[in-house]
C-alpha cells in the first residue's frame, strides 16, 4: 500500500516505500544550466522525500492502532511537521461549518527513526494548516481532479503561512504517476492563497522495474521541475536509471555504494544525420 491522499478528501491510510534521502553530493554542471533554480527545487524535493517517510510509517502505525471510534473521528486532514529536529505526524478531521480542527492522533520520532505514538499536542499552526489543505483540494483544476488519480499531500510551514504541495501518488494498483504539480501559498490564516504554481502536463505511469531506463521528458524549459526532482530522489532505486529530459539538458541521480550526485549534461539536439544518396 502507498499513502495518498484522495482527490476526493477520503482520507487514504498506505504506505510509501523510500526513506529520507540525503542531499546528493555536489558536481560541476554544464555551462547555461540554471544551477540556483535546481537547487532549489532539490531542496524542496528532499524535504518531500522526509515528509513521505514519516507519512508512509506513521499511516501505517495508525491502521494497526486506532480504534474504532478514533478512525470515524478521522478526515482528510492530517500533516507532517518537523519540531527540534524529528518529525512528527498529525491525524485528525477539518470541519469547514465550525471552523475546528479535531485532532485525533498523534505520532513523534524517538530519535532513532522509529516513530511512536504521543499524547496529542498539534502545532498552533494545525488549524491554519487543516483549512489550507482542505482548500487546496477543492482548488484542484479539473484536469487533475479526474476522480481516478490519487494524490500526496505535502505541507511546508512558515512565517507567512502553510504551503500545500499536492503530486499524484503511488497508485493503489501499483503505478507510479507523475505530470501533474499543484502548489498553493496561503497567509497565515490559511484563509486565503497569496500565490500559487500549477503545472497540468499529461499524467503519465509506470509500473516500477529495476531493468528500466525511465526518461521523463519534462514540461519545464531547462530544469526539473519540483515534481520531477522528487520523483527521482524518491523512485530512482526502484530502477535501472531515471533520467528526466528538459528542452536543453538532461539530469540523473546517480546512487552507487552510499555514493549520490546528480548527473547533468547538455543534450544532443543535433538533427540526425541524412542517409547517404544512393
Amino acid at each position: 500500500m502507498k499513502r495518498s491522499s484522495s482527490i476526493l478528501g477520503a482520507l487514504a491510510l498506505a504506505l510509501g516505500s523510500a526513506g529520507a534521502q540525503p542531499t546528493p553530493s555536489a558536481r560541476p554542471y554544464p555551462a547555461g544550466f540554471p544551477v540556483d533554480s535546481f537547487q532549489t527545487h532539490e531542496r524542496v524535493a528532499v524535504w518531500m522525500a522526509a515528509y513521505d517517510r514519516c507519512a508512509w510509517v506513521t499511516s501505517d502505525s495508525l491502521v494497526a492502532q486506532a480504534t474504532p471510534a478514533e478512525q470515524r473521528r478521522l478526515g482528510a486532514e492530517w500533516f507532517c511537521y518537523e519540531s527540534g529536529g524529528r518529525w512528527n505526524a498529525v491525524y485528525g478531521r477539518y470541519d469547514a461549518k465550525t471552523d475546528t480542527f479535531d485532532p485525533v492522533v498523534q505520532y513523534a520520532d524517538t530519535g532513532s527513526g522509529k516513530f511512536v505514538r504521543r499524547p496529542v499536542a498539534p502545532p498552533p499552526d494545525a488549524l491554519p494548516i487543516a483549512r489550507a489543505l482542505a482548500s487546496s483540494v477543492e482548488r484542484m483544476p479539473h484536469a487533475a481532479a479526474t476522480g481516478h488519480v490519487r494524490y500526496n499531500t505535502f505541507v511546508q510551514r512558515g512565517a507567512s503561512g502553510p504551503e500545500v504541495w499536492l503530486l499524484p501518488a503511488w497508485q493503489p494498483n501499483g503505478v507510479l504517476v507523475w505530470g501533474v504539480e499543484l502548489r498553493y501559498a496561503f497567509d497565515p490564516g490559511g484563509r486565503t492563497v497569496r500565490d500559487s504554481t500549477v503545472v497540468l502536463a499529461p499524467l503519465r505511469g509506470v509500473r516500477p522495474d529495476s531493468t528500466m531506463d525511465l526518461r521523463i521528458d519534462s514540461s519545464s524549459p531547462d530544469v526539473p521541475t519540483v515534481g520531477e526532482t522528487f520523483f527521482m530522489v524518491r523512485y530512482h532505486s526502484l530502477f535501472h536509471g531515471v533520467r528526466v529530459y528538459t528542452r536543453r539538458f538532461t539530469t540523473t541521480l546517480f546512487d552507487r555504494n552510499g555514493t549520490k550526485a546528480w548527473i547533468t549534461a547538455v543534450r544532443d539536439t543535433a538533427p540526425a544525420s541524412a542517409p547517404p544518396s544512393s
